[in-house]
């Protein structure tokens, strides 16, 4: 849903969304995603023989063409836990591999995110992305930079779900945030609607996406299609598979 998500649960979000979003999660699954440009495989775990859940996922993009063209290769291991009985904490390192036909770079970081759920129909987040310092020099174009992200997501009458993210600027400045929508229709037990709307000031950039998802008592299977209003955003399709296990 373009994007939007970091207070809601779903499984193959937890590694790039919120890492605190695992101890909601029902024991194992195992997921992957393909899209034009990029792909994601992962696991979660959060059996109740566990202290902590945890999730590692191993990921591609590619950006950009030509001599601009860069490939990402990112790592991430996650770990969290409950605070309180509705306050959730948790933390992803990561290692982030780019590189274009003549250069590449490696860079370590961490999120931080936090979950709060109030009742079984509104949940909140807070996640700080990136938060220690790069290795890399300010001038280097895949350098990460610290983000700040606030989420809120409700159910309506358990058929209508919205999800709204705000997303600070680099160096979690706000003044050029990225706004995120998601609306989510439940159309019965196993089957949902989705549309999403984004739009980021800094990158000048304003996208929609439209989707279904089916969730099985096997598996789950999401279909999402992601095209920029303007400023350039080539469209992209997804297909991603969870097993729950």
């Amino acid at each position: 849903m373009a994007g939007a998500g970091r207070a809601a649960v779903e499984p193959i979000d937890v590694h790039t969304l919120n890492p605190a979003t695992l101890v909601h999660m029902r024991n194992r699954d195992i997921h992957g995603i393909s899209g034009d440009r990029s792909w994601l495989v992962g696991i979660a775990d959060n059996s109740l023989d566990n202290l902590i859940a945890g999730g590692l996922s191993y990921s591609s993009v590619k950006e950009g063409k030509g001599n601009s063209e860069y490939e990402h290769r990112d790592l991430r291991l996650s770990l969290a836990g409950f605070i309180s009985e509705n306050f959730s904490m948790g933390v992803t390192l990561r290692q982030l591999e780019s590189s274009t036909g003549t250069a590449s770079w490696t860079q370590n970081n961490a999120d931080l995110g936090f979950s709060y759920v109030r009742g079984p129909r509104l949940g909140f987040a807070a996640v700080f992305t990136d938060i220690m310092s790069s290795s890399l020099e300010d001038s280097e174009p895949v350098r990460l930079r610290p983000r700040t992200a606030l989420a809120v997501h409700g159910l309506i009458n358990r058929f209508i779900g919205l999800r709204a993210d705000v997303i600070s600027g680099p160096e979690n400045r706000f003044g050029k945030p990225t706004i995120l929508l998601g609306y989510e229709s439940i159309l019965n037990e196993f089957t949902l609607l989705r549309l999403g709307w984004g739009h980021d000031a800094f990158s000048k950039q304003e996208l929609a996406s439209g989707g279904f998802g089916l969730r099985l008592p096997r598996f789950r299977l999401n279909y999402a299609y992601q095209t920029g209003i303007r400023g350039g955003f080539d469209p992209r399709h997804s297909i991603d598979l969870g097993i729950p296990f």
